[in-house]
């Protein structure tokens, strides 16, 4: 059995947990220095 493609069919393929997680904003939002840091590292919009 290969994992990697079992994994993908479960969350990516067949359940669509990869757009659910990077959908929209974590919950719970994370405090406001941690949320700056965190923004120091992302790529501009």
């Amino acid at each position: 059995m290969n994992l990697k493609t079992v994994i993908d069919r479960v969350y990516y393929d067949g359940g669509r947990y990869g757009n659910y997680i990077y959908s929209g904003p974590p919950e719970p939002r994370p405090a406001p220095d941690d949320d700056a840091w965190a923004a120091a590292f992302l790529p501009a919009p």
